[in-house]
């Protein structure tokens, strides 16, 4: 019965994490705010600042509130606000322990220093 209890927690809080943040993920698709989307992000990141998995198919496992700044990272790159997306990948990078995210970084600053935009 406790572990029934826990996972139906966990499930609520993590959804209850999720939905703005496929929301801010489609309002941002349909009219590219990038603007309301980072307010967005911000917002998502204050419902969840524990540390929780996410499984991200570009990085690997990373935590939501890693999530969130990946996140960012490609908002930013389209928005054409390098200098703060390299802020963010700098920030990223020393937080950051697993390989396939510091790849994903890796990639994302190649792209900032050649002057292009990240793919979507």
């Amino acid at each position: 019965m406790y572990l029934l209890a826990c996972s139906l927690l966990n499930f609520r809080r993590l959804q209850k994490s999720l939905q703005p943040l496929n929301e801010a993920a489609l309002a941002y698709q349909k009219d590219r705010d990038g603007e309301k989307c980072l307010a967005a992000l911000d917002r998502c990141a204050a419902l969840n600042p524990r540390v929780s998995d996410f499984k991200r198919p570009d990085t690997g496992t990373v935590t939501y509130q890693q999530h969130i700044l990946c996140e960012k990272i490609q908002v930013l790159g389209d928005m054409g606000r390098l200098e703060e997306r390299r802020e963010l990948i700098d920030r990223l990078r020393r937080e950051a322990k697993r390989p396939a995210l510091l790849r994903w970084l890796d990639e994302k600053e190649a792209a900032f220093s050649i002057g292009a935009h990240p793919e979507p």
